[in-house]
Protein backbone atom coordinates (compact mmCIF):
# COMPACT_ATOMS: atom_id res chain seq x y z
CA UNK A 1 0.00 0.00 0.00
CA UNK A 2 1.36 3.28 -0.85
CA UNK A 3 1.22 5.86 1.58
CA UNK A 4 0.15 9.40 0.07
CA UNK A 5 3.22 11.92 1.30
CA UNK A 6 1.56 15.00 -0.41
CA UNK A 7 0.61 17.48 2.63
CA UNK A 8 -3.22 18.53 2.44
CA UNK A 9 -3.71 21.94 0.90
CA UNK A 10 -3.63 24.66 2.94
CA UNK A 11 -7.04 26.77 2.92
CA UNK A 12 -7.54 29.73 1.05
CA UNK A 13 -6.73 32.74 3.26
CA UNK A 14 -9.49 35.27 3.23
CA UNK A 15 -7.83 38.96 2.38
CA UNK A 16 -10.51 41.49 4.00
CA UNK A 17 -10.45 44.69 2.08
CA UNK A 18 -10.66 48.03 4.53
CA UNK A 19 -14.28 48.22 4.02
CA UNK A 20 -14.78 44.55 5.16
CA UNK A 21 -12.37 45.46 8.34
CA UNK A 22 -14.11 48.70 8.72
CA UNK A 23 -17.50 47.15 8.38
CA UNK A 24 -16.40 44.72 11.49
CA UNK A 25 -14.84 47.41 13.77
CA UNK A 26 -18.27 49.19 13.22
CA UNK A 27 -20.52 46.18 14.01
CA UNK A 28 -18.45 45.75 17.41
CA UNK A 29 -18.94 48.87 18.33
CA UNK A 30 -22.77 48.64 17.34
CA UNK A 31 -22.78 45.63 19.58
CA UNK A 32 -20.94 47.38 22.59
CA UNK A 33 -24.00 49.77 22.75
CA UNK A 34 -26.72 47.24 22.20
CA UNK A 35 -27.43 48.76 18.71
CA UNK A 36 -28.61 46.75 15.69
CA UNK A 37 -26.25 47.93 12.67
CA UNK A 38 -28.31 48.29 9.51
CA UNK A 39 -26.67 49.20 5.84
CA UNK A 40 -29.58 50.73 3.97
CA UNK A 41 -30.38 51.52 0.70
CA UNK A 42 -33.13 53.67 1.61
CA UNK A 43 -33.81 57.33 0.17
CA UNK A 44 -35.03 58.43 3.90
CA UNK A 45 -31.17 57.80 5.37
CA UNK A 46 -28.51 60.71 4.13
CA UNK A 47 -26.22 60.10 6.99
CA UNK A 48 -25.99 57.52 9.47
CA UNK A 49 -27.79 57.86 12.06
CA UNK A 50 -29.70 55.66 15.35
CA UNK A 51 -33.35 55.55 15.03
CA UNK A 52 -35.76 53.13 16.30
CA UNK A 53 -38.03 51.37 14.18
CA UNK A 54 -40.23 49.95 17.13
CA UNK A 55 -39.37 49.27 20.51
CA UNK A 56 -37.29 52.42 22.02
CA UNK A 57 -34.72 49.85 23.88
CA UNK A 58 -33.51 48.70 20.69
CA UNK A 59 -32.22 51.14 18.85
CA UNK A 60 -30.57 50.87 15.07
CA UNK A 61 -27.76 52.32 13.61
CA UNK A 62 -28.72 53.29 10.35
CA UNK A 63 -25.61 53.68 7.63
CA UNK A 64 -26.32 54.97 3.81
CA UNK A 65 -25.12 51.64 1.81
CA UNK A 66 -22.06 53.94 -0.02
CA UNK A 67 -21.18 55.88 3.27
CA UNK A 68 -17.56 55.47 4.53
CA UNK A 69 -18.12 53.23 7.40
CA UNK A 70 -15.12 54.52 9.23
CA UNK A 71 -16.49 57.37 9.36
CA UNK A 72 -19.68 55.92 10.60
CA UNK A 73 -17.88 54.78 13.31
CA UNK A 74 -16.30 58.43 14.43
CA UNK A 75 -20.30 59.37 14.04
CA UNK A 76 -21.66 56.47 16.08
CA UNK A 77 -20.91 57.82 19.83
CA UNK A 78 -22.53 61.39 19.39
CA UNK A 79 -25.64 59.04 17.23
CA UNK A 80 -26.00 57.01 20.26
CA UNK A 81 -25.84 60.36 22.45
CA UNK A 82 -28.20 62.28 20.14
CA UNK A 83 -30.91 59.63 20.09
CA UNK A 84 -30.64 58.75 24.13
CA UNK A 85 -31.26 62.67 24.53
CA UNK A 86 -34.52 62.41 22.22
CA UNK A 87 -35.45 59.53 24.59
CA UNK A 88 -38.39 60.87 27.22
CA UNK A 89 -38.35 57.81 30.09
CA UNK A 90 -40.53 57.84 32.76
CA UNK A 91 -38.97 59.48 36.18
CA UNK A 92 -37.47 55.80 37.63
CA UNK A 93 -35.47 54.89 34.08
CA UNK A 94 -33.46 58.05 34.67
CA UNK A 95 -30.97 55.43 36.42
CA UNK A 96 -30.88 53.37 33.49
CA UNK A 97 -30.33 56.32 30.93
CA UNK A 98 -27.60 56.92 33.22
CA UNK A 99 -26.19 53.37 33.03
CA UNK A 100 -26.71 53.40 29.13
CA UNK A 101 -24.53 56.76 29.28
CA UNK A 102 -21.98 55.06 30.78
CA UNK A 103 -21.59 52.45 28.89
CA UNK A 104 -21.62 54.50 26.15
CA UNK A 105 -18.33 56.36 27.14
CA UNK A 106 -16.87 52.57 28.48
CA UNK A 107 -17.70 51.41 25.16
CA UNK A 108 -15.61 54.25 23.08
CA UNK A 109 -11.83 53.71 23.62
CA UNK A 110 -12.57 49.74 22.15
CA UNK A 111 -14.02 51.35 19.64
CA UNK A 112 -11.79 53.21 18.29
CA UNK A 113 -8.70 50.87 19.33
CA UNK A 114 -10.56 48.26 16.35
CA UNK A 115 -11.13 50.79 14.33
CA UNK A 116 -7.48 52.58 13.78
CA UNK A 117 -6.30 49.17 13.91
CA UNK A 118 -8.75 48.02 10.99
CA UNK A 119 -7.97 51.19 9.19
CA UNK A 120 -4.71 52.01 9.37
CA UNK A 121 -2.57 48.62 9.26
CA UNK A 122 1.21 49.28 10.02
CA UNK A 123 0.55 53.11 10.53
CA UNK A 124 -1.54 52.08 14.27
CA UNK A 125 -0.43 54.27 17.08
CA UNK A 126 -2.44 52.68 20.19
CA UNK A 127 -1.34 55.78 22.25
CA UNK A 128 -2.83 57.98 19.00
CA UNK A 129 -6.26 56.07 19.40
CA UNK A 130 -6.39 56.09 23.05
CA UNK A 131 -6.23 60.19 22.79
CA UNK A 132 -9.48 60.31 19.52
CA UNK A 133 -11.00 58.23 22.28
CA UNK A 134 -10.22 60.61 25.49
CA UNK A 135 -11.05 63.59 23.52
CA UNK A 136 -14.09 62.07 22.35
CA UNK A 137 -15.41 60.90 25.45
CA UNK A 138 -14.54 64.46 26.88
CA UNK A 139 -16.25 66.16 24.20
CA UNK A 140 -19.33 63.92 25.14
CA UNK A 141 -19.46 64.74 28.71
CA UNK A 142 -19.70 68.17 28.48
CA UNK A 143 -23.37 69.44 29.07
CA UNK A 144 -25.32 69.79 26.47
CA UNK A 145 -27.43 73.08 25.40
CA UNK A 146 -31.24 72.59 24.48
CA UNK A 147 -31.38 72.07 21.00
CA UNK A 148 -33.77 74.77 18.94
CA UNK A 149 -36.88 73.10 17.17
CA UNK A 150 -36.92 72.61 13.64
CA UNK A 151 -39.18 73.87 11.19
CA UNK A 152 -40.14 69.89 10.60
CA UNK A 153 -40.48 69.79 14.60
CA UNK A 154 -42.86 72.57 14.50
CA UNK A 155 -45.26 71.86 11.39
CA UNK A 156 -46.06 71.84 8.19
CA UNK A 157 -48.48 74.93 8.97
CA UNK A 158 -45.34 76.77 10.44
CA UNK A 159 -43.25 75.71 7.66
CA UNK A 160 -45.39 77.40 4.61
CA UNK A 161 -46.19 80.57 6.66
CA UNK A 162 -42.52 81.41 6.68
CA UNK A 163 -41.48 79.39 3.61
CA UNK A 164 -38.91 77.28 6.02
CA UNK A 165 -36.79 74.06 4.91
CA UNK A 166 -37.46 71.03 7.39
CA UNK A 167 -34.03 71.41 8.80
CA UNK A 168 -34.64 75.07 10.00
CA UNK A 169 -34.25 76.45 13.23
CA UNK A 170 -34.91 80.24 13.24
CA UNK A 171 -37.47 81.25 15.61
CA UNK A 172 -39.82 83.89 12.76
CA UNK A 173 -41.37 86.10 13.77
CA UNK A 174 -39.20 87.26 16.48
CA UNK A 175 -37.42 90.50 16.63
CA UNK A 176 -33.93 88.79 16.85
CA UNK A 177 -34.95 86.26 13.86
CA UNK A 178 -33.37 86.53 10.36
CA UNK A 179 -34.88 86.22 6.94
CA UNK A 180 -32.96 83.32 5.66
CA UNK A 181 -33.27 80.21 7.11
CA UNK A 182 -30.08 78.35 9.33
CA UNK A 183 -29.42 74.63 10.53
CA UNK A 184 -28.10 74.74 14.37
CA UNK A 185 -24.52 76.00 14.05
CA UNK A 186 -22.14 73.11 15.11
CA UNK A 187 -19.33 75.01 17.65
CA UNK A 188 -16.14 74.00 18.65
CA UNK A 189 -15.92 73.67 22.68
CA UNK A 190 -12.65 76.12 23.33
CA UNK A 191 -13.86 79.56 22.90
CA UNK A 192 -12.62 82.11 20.64
CA UNK A 193 -11.23 84.06 24.50
CA UNK A 194 -9.26 81.05 25.25
CA UNK A 195 -7.03 81.31 22.13
CA UNK A 196 -7.19 84.83 21.63
CA UNK A 197 -4.21 87.03 22.42
CA UNK A 198 -4.97 90.45 20.59
CA UNK A 199 -8.24 91.64 22.58
CA UNK A 200 -10.53 91.15 19.80
CA UNK A 201 -12.45 88.52 21.95
CA UNK A 202 -12.73 90.85 24.87
CA UNK A 203 -16.07 90.49 26.60
CA UNK A 204 -16.91 86.92 24.18
CA UNK A 205 -16.94 84.95 26.49
CA UNK A 206 -19.42 82.36 24.94
CA UNK A 207 -18.15 82.64 21.57
CA UNK A 208 -17.11 79.99 20.02
CA UNK A 209 -13.35 79.56 18.75
CA UNK A 210 -14.83 78.15 15.95
CA UNK A 211 -18.78 77.67 14.24
CA UNK A 212 -20.17 76.47 11.06
CA UNK A 213 -23.92 76.22 9.39
CA UNK A 214 -25.89 76.47 6.67
CA UNK A 215 -27.70 79.18 5.47
CA UNK A 216 -30.83 79.21 2.82
CA UNK A 217 -32.24 82.79 1.03
CA UNK A 218 -35.36 81.88 -0.83
CA UNK A 219 -36.89 85.05 -0.26
CA UNK A 220 -39.45 86.10 -3.17
CA UNK A 221 -37.20 83.05 -4.81
CA UNK A 222 -38.85 83.18 -8.27
CA UNK A 223 -37.67 86.69 -9.09
CA UNK A 224 -34.14 86.64 -6.77
CA UNK A 225 -33.57 82.59 -6.78
CA UNK A 226 -32.67 80.31 -4.08
CA UNK A 227 -29.26 80.39 -2.68
CA UNK A 228 -27.41 77.73 -0.29
CA UNK A 229 -24.17 79.08 1.64
CA UNK A 230 -22.33 78.17 4.80
CA UNK A 231 -21.48 81.04 7.78
CA UNK A 232 -17.67 80.23 8.72
CA UNK A 233 -16.89 81.67 11.92
CA UNK A 234 -14.45 81.72 13.58
CA UNK A 235 -13.77 84.30 17.04
CA UNK A 236 -15.29 87.60 15.72
CA UNK A 237 -14.78 87.07 11.92
CA UNK A 238 -17.54 85.27 9.78
CA UNK A 239 -17.40 84.30 6.66
CA UNK A 240 -20.41 83.52 4.36
CA UNK A 241 -19.02 81.48 1.54
CA UNK A 242 -20.29 78.99 -0.87
CA UNK A 243 -20.80 75.17 -0.43
CA UNK A 244 -17.68 75.01 -2.56
CA UNK A 245 -15.69 77.18 -1.08
CA UNK A 246 -16.15 75.55 2.25
CA UNK A 247 -15.57 72.61 0.58
CA UNK A 248 -12.13 74.58 0.20
CA UNK A 249 -11.63 75.54 3.76
CA UNK A 250 -12.26 72.25 4.95
CA UNK A 251 -9.75 70.79 2.51
CA UNK A 252 -7.42 72.99 3.98
CA UNK A 253 -8.48 72.79 7.64
CA UNK A 254 -7.88 69.14 7.11
CA UNK A 255 -4.31 69.66 5.58
CA UNK A 256 -3.24 71.57 8.45
CA UNK A 257 -4.32 69.88 11.43
CA UNK A 258 -1.95 67.02 10.38
CA UNK A 259 0.46 69.46 10.04
CA UNK A 260 -0.73 71.29 13.67
CA UNK A 261 -0.16 68.21 14.73
CA UNK A 262 3.17 68.00 14.61
CA UNK A 263 4.03 71.14 15.13
CA UNK A 264 2.54 70.12 18.92
CA UNK A 265 4.55 67.33 19.28
CA UNK A 266 7.61 69.24 18.62
CA UNK A 267 6.73 71.71 21.18
CA UNK A 268 5.54 68.92 23.57
CA UNK A 269 9.40 67.65 23.06
CA UNK A 270 10.70 71.25 23.30
CA UNK A 271 8.79 72.44 26.38
CA UNK A 272 10.48 69.06 28.31
CA UNK A 273 13.39 71.83 28.76
CA UNK A 274 11.45 74.66 29.61
CA UNK A 275 12.48 76.31 33.77
CA UNK A 276 10.60 78.43 35.44
CA UNK A 277 13.81 80.66 36.27
CA UNK A 278 15.16 82.14 39.33
CA UNK A 279 12.85 84.61 40.91
CA UNK A 280 15.34 86.53 42.91
CA UNK A 281 17.58 87.30 39.60
CA UNK A 282 14.54 88.20 38.19
CA UNK A 283 13.95 91.04 40.78
CA UNK A 284 17.29 92.70 40.42
CA UNK A 285 17.41 92.36 36.71
CA UNK A 286 14.25 94.87 37.19
CA UNK A 287 15.69 96.90 39.21
CA UNK A 288 18.77 97.62 37.32
CA UNK A 289 16.62 98.33 34.55
CA UNK A 290 14.81 100.76 36.64
CA UNK A 291 17.54 102.58 37.59
CA UNK A 292 18.96 102.69 33.95
CA UNK A 293 15.76 104.29 33.03
CA UNK A 294 15.62 106.64 35.41
CA UNK A 295 19.19 107.69 34.78
CA UNK A 296 18.65 107.73 30.71
CA UNK A 297 15.34 109.78 31.92
CA UNK A 298 17.62 112.18 34.06
CA UNK A 299 20.22 112.55 31.40
CA UNK A 300 17.60 113.74 28.67
CA UNK A 301 16.33 115.99 31.61
CA UNK A 302 19.97 117.86 32.45
CA UNK A 303 20.40 117.91 28.52
CA UNK A 304 16.86 119.97 28.43
CA UNK A 305 18.19 122.56 30.98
Amino acid sequence: MRINTTPPAAEPVHEYSARDRAHIALDAACNKLGVLLEITNGPKITEPVVKTRTEPDHPSYFVPAKWDLADALARLPRCYEEWAAEQTPAEPASETFALNREQLYAAIPGAIDEAARATLGEQYNPQVAADIAANMVALLSQPKPQRPLTAAQRGTEWMAKWGCPGFCVQEHGQPEASEFHTTAPVETALKASEVDCSGYSQGTDNLPWMSAQTVVSNDQAQAYGRRTNVFLGYGVHLAEISPAEARRALDAMRAFTVRLAAVVDFAEQTAADDFAGDAEIARLDREADARRRAAIDEARGDGAR
